[in-house]
């Protein structure tokens, strides 16, 4: 007769950003995780005739061994990684953000000095100049978005990349933990 010794497992899921799935796989790897799975949820398809709206989301499944010893101390570091990688999110999502909405308010300024030329008619200089500022406020509106998104990754991107060093120490510091008690 043989014995089989039985293993039980933790079983986690997580939804990160596309661009952001490679980091969240190999911080959780180093807290004893292993991927199991990665879903994306199809393009959905409202009209026939528009493009596919796609997921910028994926959903990482893993598991553990629940032998793991030390897991309190495992636990505390994943937590810190956690918080880290909610701010690497937060962070790239606002490099977008912020220069979306300026342009959006340029863009809606400039729609309205071309309705209000439209209103008044064409027929004197004053509405054709006002059509032009409406027309320059759109262009600006094109400019400020770029301008200000590299601009925003300029000053994020240091941010970013303490907080990606902040999930490297963290797993390194579980992974000898979890090394040295084996």
């Amino acid at each position: 007769m043989t014995s089989q010794t039985s293993t039980g497992y933790e079983y986690m899921t997580v939804r990160a950003p596309q661009q952001l799935a490679p980091l969240y796989r190999d911080a959780y790897r180093n807290f004893g995780w292993s991927l199991e799975k990665v879903q994306q949820r199809p393009p959905i398809r409202p009209f026939p005739l528009l493009p596919a709206i796609r997921s910028n989301t994926a959903t990482l499944s893993f598991r553990r061994d629940r032998a793991l010893t030390n897991t309190a101390m495992v636990g505390e570091f994943q937590r810190t990684a956690d918080a880290s990688l909610d701010a690497v999110v937060r962070m790239e999502r606002s490099k977008k953000t912020i220069p979306i909405g300026v342009a959006t308010v340029l863009a809606a300024v400039g729609t309205a000095l071309l309705a209000t030329c439209l209103l008044l008619g064409a027929t004197a200089a004053l509405p054709i100049i006002i059509g032009v500022f409406g027309l320059v406020f759109w262009g600006t509106a094109a400019i400020a978005y770029f301008a200000l998104k590299s601009a925003r990754t300029r000053q994020l991107e240091p941010s970013i990349l303490a907080e990606q060093a902040r999930v490297f120490d963290a797993g390194q510091q579980a992974a000898q933990l979890i090394n040295s008690s084996r």
